[in-house]
């Protein structure tokens, strides 16, 4: 049983999870429910959830030349016929 578990115990000492009286669940020390992946332990999702959440910011910047040279390759061309020109016509012979 979890009441038994030395790893559970273990965390809520650390006060990394707790246990909810009422319903007899563990949650996050910040609230959240523990979130486990199929064939996880509580435990080791506990561990897993409490690690720091990976982002995926990437910062991108331009120097001035490069900003000018893709102002002058954005003007506007009729010479670029995608695959969408064929549906917006066909739309519109449909109206």
């Amino acid at each position: 049983m979890l009441g038994e578990c030395p790893g559970m115990k273990e965390l809520i000492n650390k006060n990394i999870i707790y246990q909810n009286p009422e319903n007899r669940k563990y949650y996050m020390s910040n609230g959240q429910t523990i979130i486990r992946h199929q064939g996880e332990s509580l435990y080791d999702a506990a561990i897993h959830n409490n690690g720091t959440r990976a982002t995926n910011l990437i910062t991108l910047t331009r120097t001035q030349q490069e900003e000018e040279s893709s102002m002058d390759s954005e003007s506007e061309s009729d010479s670029d016929d995608g695959p969408y020109w064929k549906y917006a016509f066909h739309a519109k012979k449909q109206l």
